[in-house]
């Protein structure tokens, strides 16, 4: 996978990433395509999300429930980096935040 193919993948929702309202006491800012893209490539070139390069563990438990990758994503504001990881192979994303607006922006992203 290329870094070209994620931002490229992320490029509808440039107009959307903004917070109608930003709360600068929960530090909303807009997280840009290229931060995210760069994000999650590097996640999945360094074998941290499914998909990725084989990991170099010998433990048992690690090969369970292989190709599995679940992000948790604490504080999601507009979804951006959630988003992307599923671009490179997350199978499953729990999107957080305190504020509902911020979930609202996030939903319309997924859904987008």
């Amino acid at each position: 996978m290329k870094l070209k193919h994620v931002s490229q993948s992320l490029s509808p929702l440039h107009a959307s990433l903004s917070f109608p309202s930003p709360n600068i006491q929960l530090e909303q800012y807009p997280t840009s395509i290229d931060l995210a893209s760069h994000f999650a490539w590097t996640a999945w070139n360094r074998g941290d999300l499914s998909g990725s390069p084989p990991s170099f563990s010998t433990s048992e438990s690690d090969s369970e429930g292989e190709g599995d990758c679940v992000i948790v994503d604490l504080g999601c504001g507009t979804g951006i980096l959630g988003i992307s990881t599923v671009v490179v192979g997350a199978t499953e994303v729990y999107a957080v935040d305190c504020d509902e607006e911020a979930m609202d922006v996030a939903r319309r992203n997924v859904e987008r």
